[in-house]
């Protein structure tokens, strides 16, 4: 009898979609609370935000929220909601994908495989940019190959239309679209098709530009060539992109021991995935006789080639590889037939263990409390001069008091509370009282604590006593005090 049944199971992508739902994160990125936080600041007097770097996202939010979710949920908790129904719709559309290729069963355990991945689990779960264009993405690449099969023109128009709207949502899909512009099977109706993206694509961007008043021919790539972005690779795009890569797949991180010891009772997930592994070792192939239709998915393969050495130059991006579990399931299809025996197994291994160690923790289990953080840093500001907090995750802090309310942030002001970064430190004014969170910082083994070593800047500071502390799962921020050293003024 096969596992996951094909018949059982015909819309497994609810599920996925509804426990994506149900189990939002709790523990957002820096970025995810920033996005909430332009939108509480700025969004509301009915301003458009746009970036660049992901030009539609903010406006969709704004639009959706205004229409629906302001009536029952706050914008970051609307976006989390939202980015899990753009999942399960990424999963549908993959599945539609597969059956034009592959039987129901291979097609299903394609399905499965993609939606136990470690990136569709973090960004279904995230105020994320990364998971709508993926949808959107997969949607028009659908459409593209079912044209391949029986040939329409308007397929052409709608997929590339489709992948040319996954750029607008975040720009790293132009690599998606530009595989597909140059190696998808030739024809006139493709080339008019191409040109109808590009100039929607352009016309959006310089209608943006304009709404800014900024240059509309260099705003596109504002973000894009910024620091994250090394064009002479060094031994960090390596390491990263390996790392992220197989992190891609299976969840790594120094939480993990954690979350266990705080609930133990996840390691019974973590038991079933060894299973798993075990049973699909064991199982045979049972490889499937069906032949995939005679269709050239060289353009897949050329888009997967082209979004990793795009994260391999971005120092091995994580977020760059989130279209990765989809491109390489429809490249490398005929391995689902002939692992048709063990890959439903793999797949539940996949799927228990991101699910024990990630899914679950990350929505009951608070890691950093950086609201918690902010109450401590006002309990100990001075009243008679400026605070300067010299913060190893400033950013983090920044954008956690952005979508505190105004009370706090007013008060915040008030106490004149200025936040610092440790590693990029401005002028410090001679009567402030100053403060850093940076001497025996928590932090679980992660890419965050492999790039970061300990402060330069707290060199020029003498080192007083703790005077407050703030809990976390990695144990308590200590607060302390510093003076500057005669020496180095």
């Amino acid at each position: 009898m096969q596992f996951l049944n094909a018949k059982i199971i015909p819309n497994l992508w609810m599920g996925f979609a509804l426990l994506f739902m149900l189990l939002p994160s709790i523990n957002n990125t820096g970025d995810a609370l920033g996005y909430a936080g332009e939108f509480i600041n700025n969004g509301q007097n009915g301003s458009w935000l746009f970036s660049p770097h992901h030009l539609l996202y903010a406006p969709f939010g704004q639009i959706t929220h205004s229409l629906v979710g302001k009536y029952c949920f706050g914008f970051l908790p609307w976006m989390q909601l939202i980015n899990a129904l753009a999942a399960g719709l990424t999963l549908l559309t993959l599945y539609k994908t597969l059956l034009l290729l592959l039987e129901k069963q291979d097609a299903l355990n394609g399905l499965v495989l993609a939606g136990s991945a470690f990136v569709t689990m973090r960004f279904a779960t995230e105020n994320e940019t990364y998971m709508i264009p993926v949808a959107i993405g997969m949607w028009g690449t659908y459409w593209l190959i079912k044209n391949q099969l029986a040939p329409k023109a308007n397929l052409v128009w709608g997929g590339f239309i489709l992948l040319g709207t996954a750029v607008l949502f975040h720009q790293i899909h132009c690599w998606w679209w530009l595989a597909a512009a140059l190696f998808y099977p030739k024809s006139t109706t493709k080339w008019y098709a191409i040109s109808a993206s590009l100039l929607f694509m352009v016309s959006a961007y310089v209608l943006a530009a304009g709404y800014q008043g900024k240059n509309w021919l260099l705003y596109p790539f504002t973000d894009a060539m910024g620091e994250t972005v090394s064009l002479v690779p060094g031994l960090d795009n390596i390491k990263f992109t390996f790392i992220n890569l197989v992190r891609t797949w299976i969840q790594v991180h120094g939480n993990i021991p954690y979350f266990i010891e705080k609930s133990p009772w996840l390691l019974i997930f973590i038991a079933l995935s060894v299973m798993c592994v075990i049973i699909g070792l064991v199982k045979k192939s049972n490889p499937a006789k069906v032949k995939m239709p005679s269709t050239s998915l060289i353009w897949i393969r050329y888009a997967l080639f082209f979004q990793l050495a795009w994260a391999f130059f971005s120092v091995g991006n994580a977020e760059f590889m989130c279209m990765v579990p989809c491109l390489a399931i429809l490249s490398f299809s005929g391995l689902l037939q002939r692992l048709r025996g063990r890959l439903p197994y793999f797949a539940l291994a996949l799927f228990c263990w991101n699910l024990g160690v990630f899914l679950i923790p990350n929505a009951l289990v608070k890691t950093i409390d950086y609201q918690a953080a902010l109450r401590t840093i006002l309990t100990i500001a001075s009243d008679e001069k400026p605070t300067l907090i010299f913060a190893r995750e400033k950013v983090m802090l920044e954008n956690t008091l952005s979508v505190m309310p105004q009370d706090f942030k007013d008060s915040f002001a008030k106490r004149r509370i200025f936040l610092i970064s440790v590693e990029k430190p401005s002028s410090i004014p001679d009567n402030a009282l100053i403060v850093t969170d940076a001497i025996n910082y928590p932090m679980p083994m992660s890419r965050g604590s492999m790039a970061q070593g300990s402060p330069e800047i707290l060199k020029q500071f003498t080192e007083q006593k703790p005077i407050a502390k703030s809990p976390t799962l990695f144990g308590p921020i200590t607060y302390h005090t510093l003076t500057k050293n005669n020496t180095n003024e």
